[in-house]
Formats: C-alpha cells, sequence, structure tokens
C-alpha cells in the first residue's frame, strides 16, 4: 500500500530533491500541518530512464498514488529543463500530492485541484488533490501544477478561463514533451477537446469570441484560448518546425506571457501578454521567426 502512516509520520514517496511527498487522503488539513509531520518515508526520485519507461508502458502506473507521484515528477522537471523553473513557485518549496481525496465530504471525489498556502513565517508550500473517483493522468497532473505556477506569477485566482487554458495547454505540452509526438489536445481527464468544436454530454465548449456561452463557465470558455493555441501549432508543424522544437517555443512564450498577467486576466490581457511576449521573442531574441509571429497573431485575431 501507498498509504501515508500517521503514527510514524511516514509519507508512501518522498523525493527530497524534487521537494515533493505523496500521502492518501489529506483531508482539508492544511499543507503547514502535513509537512510537520514528514518523516522517514521511502525516499524515491524516479530518474529520466524511470519516467521514460513509464511513458513507454513498459513501467505502468497503476495505483493512482503512483501515477501522482510519477507525473508530478515528470512536470517538476519539465518546467526545469525547458523553463529554467524549479519548483512550482521557482524556489523549490514543497509541493505535496494527495491522492484518493474525500475534500468536501466527498463532493470533489470527481474532481482535481490546487492550492498554494503560506505559513505565518512566510514560507510557502503548494498541494495537488486528486479525487477518489478521477482519472490521475499526465496532462492532468501537468494542468493542476501549472495552476500552482500560475498563481505564483500572477496571484491567487479562484477559476478562470484564461487560466484553465494556460493549465490545459500546459499538460498538454508536458505529454509532448516527454513523448517526442504531437499533442492529442483532448484534456483526457475530463475528455475535454481542444483542437476543434465539439460538445459531449457533460459540457458545451465556446470555441471564439462569437461563441461565447452563459453561464456555462471557465472551464467552457476556456478552449477559446487553446484552441487558438492549438491553431498556432498546426501552422507551426506545417511550416515546417518539429515537434519538438514547437514545444520549447510555444512553453517558453506561454511562460513568458504569465508575467503579464495577473490574477483578474482575461482574453483581452491574454492576446496582449502573447503578441507582446511573441513581439519579443521574435525581434529582439530571435527566438521566434516573424513567420511563427503572423501565424500566433492570426490565429488570436480568428478567436475574435
Amino acid at each position: 500500500s501507498l498509504d501515508y502512516n500517521p503514527q510514524t509520520g511516514e509519507y508512501a514517496y518522498q523525493d527530497t530533491g524534487r521537494n515533493l511527498y505523496l500521502l492518501e487522503n489529506a483531508g482539508q488539513r492544511k499543507v503547514f500541518e502535513m509537512d510537520a509531520e514528514i518523516g522517514t518515508g521511502v525516499v524515491d526520485t524516479l530518474t529520466r530512464e524511470e519516467i521514460d519507461l513509464a511513458v513507454s508502458g513498459e513501467w505502468p502506473a497503476e495505483q493512482k498514488g503512483n501515477a501522482a507521484y510519477l507525473y508530478a515528477s515528470m512536470t517538476y522537471d519539465f518546467f526545469q529543463d525547458a523553463l529554467g523553473r524549479q519548483g512550482y513557485n521557482g524556489n523549490n518549496d514543497p509541493m505535496y500530492l494527495a491522492y484518493n481525496c474525500t475534500d468536501n465530504d466527498g463532493k470533489n471525489s470527481n474532481n482535481a485541484w490546487s492550492s498554494i498556502q503560506t505559513a505565518a513565517a512566510g514560507s510557502e508550500a503548494g498541494r495537488l488533490a486528486f479525487g477518489h473517483q478521477v482519472s490521475v493522468t499526465p496532462n492532468l497532473v501537468g494542468h493542476e501544477y501549472t495552476h500552482a505556477v500560475s498563481m505564483s506569477i500572477c496571484g491567487t485566482y479562484s477559476t478562470i478561463d484564461v487560466m484553465e487554458c494556460y493549465s490545459d495547454v500546459f499538460g498538454e505540452l508536458i505529454e509532448s514533451w516527454y513523448t517526442g509526438e504531437d499533442p492529442d489536445w483532448v484534456m483526457s481527464a475530463f475528455n475535454r477537446q481542444l483542437s476543434k468544436p465539439w460538445i459531449n454530454w457533460k459540457m458545451q465548449q465556446a470555441y471564439n469570441y462569437k461563441s461565447w456561452l452563459k453561464p456555462v463557465g471557465a472551464h467552457a470558455h476556456s478552449t477559446i484560448g487553446s484552441n487558438a493555441i492549438y491553431q498556432t501549432w498546426t501552422d507551426w508543424r506545417e511550416q515546417g518546425y518539429t515537434s519538438s522544437a514547437c514545444v520549447s517555443d510555444m512553453a517558453l512564450l506561454l511562460y513568458r506571457s504569465l508575467f503579464l498577467l495577473d490574477s483578474n486576466a482575461n482574453y483581452g490581457s491574454f492576446t496582449y501578454a502573447l503578441l507582446n511576449t511573441g513581439m519579443v521573442m521574435t525581434l529582439l531574441t530571435g527566438e521566434l521567426s516573424e513567420e511563427q509571429f503572423h501565424t500566433l497573431a492570426a490565429a488570436l485575431e480568428d478567436a475574435g
């Protein structure tokens, strides 16, 4: 079992390098209450070779705890290797992974969520939680981890469409970073299609401003932005850029644009941030070609 042992203060797995801690059903305890209980649990730092085996399916992450730990390790490495960010907040503060959660009397059992908490002394820690009925997938863990990243940059926010867009897209980029293939553009845990207008039985999605939906909410409107990113990716690939080049360029573009946003971001500021970041990467640093920038601008314009 991967259970956390409250008697010994042991987590199922600990990674003191990545500062990741896995436990089962942390309930609604504050992360600093968890922090005080860190004991001598199994220290298991996954290597890139082990991660690659898991990605290839040779080492399946059958248990949710294994999956959460594996995919959080992958996400940590992506942000560090691709973007130079150490941990969700750049300071490598602790991140707790709580799986099989029954928060809110089990009402969030089919959901996942993230939070950042600050102690009185100013130290900080993050928490990713996964309900006991939710499917723990690479892009879901990447999605929630990205929320922690964006909250540490832009400030704490409630659910807003722009940040759901960032989290969905980064989840796809993280998968592509490891597989070397194009993203499938599906937020698999909730079957949210980012690539084309599509309706599922749970949620109608908006793909441009003309199809703005009321009062469906942030997740329905997140695809206005993510579909524009998908269109940009598709055009970049047609222009001859490899999938690995597209991951690197898109990740840098999106990550840097976050620093121009705050917790009240909307699609107006989203467009401003991407275009200004893209312009700097094109005209000043040469990291994007003019062709790539014009493609991005056209996709954002098509979004309405």
